[in-house]
């Protein structure tokens, strides 16, 4: 008798849990390109090792981000980057370099004894700004130059960082969170590909060895 009625209540319960809890979507992924280069210096010799890049921490999650109006970050839980986007930055980055510097040589990091490069360079996004009509950003560049035991050479850091700003135009058209995401991630890779393109020649000046 108590599980005829038991059975009634357990399949009320079942249905309100589904009726509260539906299926999530599933998540979207993305990835970035920065794109070919418009730009290509002579630099062979040079070997150049790049750190990880450092992100401001909105940039710096899982989500992508699909708006920043100063203090308030649009995210969402169903549009993911594909892979940490940090990692894949700074792989990109270090194509990057090496497309644009013609001849030189990307060596591992963190630095091996055997396979020591000549500058390690530290990229940082420092500031992005995502509006309504415009998206902004800001790279920089360190350079550090090693010495022959692989450390630090004296007064070898630039006194001041490569940087470059970059800004597109964005669309007065208000898309779906989709749209955003994708148009996001487009963004982000053309803006750090052309602030690369800024930097390149700077560069090649300071980092590449005489003819």
């Amino acid at each position: 008798m108590k599980a005829s009625k038991t059975l009634p209540l357990l399949a009320a319960l079942l249905v309100s849990a589904c009726t509260v809890f539906p299926d999530s979507p599933p998540a979207r992924l993305y990835s970035v390109d920065l794109g070919a280069s418009r730009g290509v210096q002579s630099c062979s010799g040079l070997r150049f090792a790049l750190r990880e890049i450092r992100l401001p921490g909105y940039l710096d999650r899982h989500e992508v981000l699909l708006g920043l109006n100063g203090s308030l970050v649009e995210v969402s839980a169903q549009h993911l980057w594909a892979s940490p986007l940090s990692r894949e930055l700074t792989r990109l980055l270090a194509q990057g370099v090496q497309d644009r510097l013609k001849g030189a040589s990307l060596m591992p990091y963190p630095v091996r004894q055997a396979e020591r490069p000549d500058w390690i360079l530290i990229p940082e996004i420092t500031r992005i700004s995502h509006g309504e009509k415009a998206y902004s950003l800001s790279l920089q560049l360190n350079v550090l130059r090693l010495d022959d035991n692989g450390m630090a050479a004296k007064g070898s850091r630039s006194a001041e960082p490569l940087s470059a700003q970059v800004q597109l135009p964005l669309g007065g058209e208000n898309p779906d969170n989709a749209t955003r995401a994708a148009r996001s991630a487009r963004l982000l890779g053309e803006a750090t590909g052309a602030a690369l393109d800024q930097l390149t020649p700077r560069l090649a000046r300071q980092l590449c060895p005489p003819a």
